[in-house]
């Protein structure tokens, strides 16, 4: 889960129900936000991330 935040609170902007190598979330609509985090709810395992990146599309 990709949160933003605004407004003084935290808000879900995109969530997966499974994420591999090289996923890649479309956000619905573009964020403005300062300040962003990945949540991790739930896992068979140990969670381990290597690197985190929001990039803008041309489409």
């Amino acid at each position: 889960m990709v949160e933003a935040y605004s407004a003084g609170a935290w808000a879900e902007v995109v969530t997966a129900g499974t994420v591999g190598a090289s996923r890649i979330l479309r956000l619905a609509e573009p964020e403005t936000a300062r300040r962003r985090r990945v949540r991790v709810t739930a896992a068979r395992g140990a969670v381990r991330i290597s690197g985190f990146g929001l990039y803008r599309s041309r489409g």
